[in-house]
């Protein structure tokens, strides 16, 4: 697929998402476009957030809401979790299968 999305680059050609975007399925639609002309509102998901801040509340306020964490077993959600080695994660949540 990198070898893919290299080719449509240097035609000038975009995709999104991103044809190596990690989370990408079978069933979703991805979008060509013109490298030269950018679609106004249309963002790749790194840009969607102006701030982490931002998407971590985004993510926090809709947890119970957002079907992908459902699907995994992801529950028991805490904000600002400190870790046992010190280090600090914006939102935990426990899986278990």
């Amino acid at each position: 697929m990198a070898r893919l999305e290299e080719a449509f680059r240097d035609a000038g050609i975009l995709t999104f998402p991103s044809l190596t975007d990690p989370f990408l399925k079978p069933t979703d639609r991805v979008r060509m476009l013109d490298a030269n002309q950018p679609v106004e509102g249309l963002a790749p998901k790194r840009e969607l957030f102006p701030t982490e801040r931002d998407l971590q509340s985004f993510i926090w306020a809709r947890r119970d809401q957002i079907n992908e964490f459902r699907k995994r077993g992801l529950s028991g959600f805490q904000e600002q979790a400190r870790l046992d080695s010190g280090r600090r994660v914006d939102i935990l949540c426990m899986g278990f299968p």
